[in-house]
């Protein structure tokens, strides 16, 4: 059966599995073999020779088990669904290093491929072998930074023509530069985000008390306190945070002793430092639930279902920008189709589905995208 195996594809299935393979060098097999037997006794594999034809020393593992000097030693095969890898250890003269039988090892993948001793493409894998060795490869990474830094230093004074400079410059990549090219379009979301609320929900002159759900840094819930007198409070766990500007328009500089958190909320502002769940709506402390005229939630994340269902239930007023969807969180979300909601569109049409007659959805022209679509219930 296991000659006709390779030759028929169903007898194929009754040939054995492969036997541990024996370690080899990529030059000369008969010299390594006897290098390892001479030193399995001491249950090393000895340290990396003088000579740099072996300093290179392959193993082929199959099943992530592998036979060195006559005793089998087990790896722990990280790259997975690879039944196949050659193992490839660079020695350096000057590392006194040791493989130590029936270790474990963590094998550490790479996108590359190599050439077997045997002439056979196989995937090239790294490991690391003692502390020492890791200790080792954390310094030449420690050098190698300084002098990166040491040559951009020295670049950047031959660009400007002076030598008192200390630092390097900043390294400005494309993904920092995307970063703040972010940042700068939400910069104004917030007073956006206010001004259509004014309009779409009439709101401009009136009494109106609202419920700003992860509020995170407490900006919406400033705009709407300063700009149109609401009483507003933030449901958050965690602690607002105000920048400079906002302070200093609170009076901070007037009032040296206070926070400018404690000014925002002695202006109309207030915070609960909880989750927005049912149980918050159930037990209603200090009646905010009940007395809220509308319910806010600006990139709420987790908190978006549970503030579109608690409004349906108790008939409030809400109005949300879903940011993020977390699928793995929320696998249970289907569509009316049956597909299952992994984007931002596919939530939108997901909260509206709760209550088609009632929920709206659209696009806030002023509100910088992504995140631009606001599901609301007027």
């Amino acid at each position: 059966f296991y000659l006709l195996g390779w030759r028929h594809p169903f007898l194929f299935l009754f040939s054995p599995r492969h036997a541990p393979v024996r370690a080899h060098a990529c030059r000369g097999r008969a010299q390594t073999d006897r290098q390892l037997s001479n030193n399995s006794s001491n249950n090393t594999m000895g340290q990396a020779p003088n000579d740099p034809s072996y300093q290179r020393i392959a193993l082929l593992v199959k099943n992530r088990k592998c036979n060195i000097g006559g005793v089998e030693c087990g790896f722990e095969d990280v790259a997975q669904r690879r039944l196949q890898a050659q193992v490839d250890m660079d020695y350096n003269t000057a590392d006194e290093m040791s493989l130590v039988l029936n270790q474990s090892f963590g094998v550490f993948a790479e996108n590359s491929w190599k050439i077997d001793p045997d002439g056979v493409r196989q995937p090239f894998v790294k490991y690391l072998t003692t502390e020492e060795h890791k200790q080792l490869q954390l310094e030449k990474q420690k050098q190698k930074a300084e002098k990166s830094k040491q040559k951009q230093l020295e670049q950047r004074k031959r660009q400007l023509g002076k030598d008192n400079i200390e630092s390097a410059p900043r390294s400005r990549t494309k993904k920092n530069q995307k970063v703040t090219r972010h940042r700068r379009k939400q910069k104004h979301r917030f007073q956006a985000f206010s001004k259509w609320l004014v309009s779409t929900f009439k709101l401009e002159g009136k009494k109106v008390k609202i419920l700003d759900v992860a509020g995170g840094s407490g900006a919406l819930c400033w705009y709407l306190v300063m700009e149109y007198n609401f009483e507003v409070t933030i449901v958050d766990p965690q602690r607002m945070r105000l920048d400079e500007r906002k302070a200093s328009m609170l009076g901070q500089k007037l009032n040296p002793d206070k926070t400018p958190e404690e000014l925002f909320l002695e202006r109309g502002g207030k915070q609960v430092g909880c989750l927005f769940n049912a149980d918050f709506c159930r037990e209603d402390k200090d009646d905010l639930w009940s007395s809220c005229d509308l319910v806010l939630g600006l990139h709420p994340d987790q908190a978006t279902d549970a503030i579109v269902d608690e409004s349906l239930l108790h008939n409030k007023k809400f109005a949300v920008v879903p940011c993020c969807v977390f699928p793995s969180l929320f696998p249970n979300r289907r569509l009316k189709s049956g597909c299952c909601v992994r984007s931002r569109e596919s939530l939108c049409e997901y909260l509206v589905e709760k209550d088609g007659a009632r929920i709206k959805c659209e696009v806030i022209e002023d509100l910088p995208g992504p995140c631009n679509m606001v599901v609301y219930l007027n």
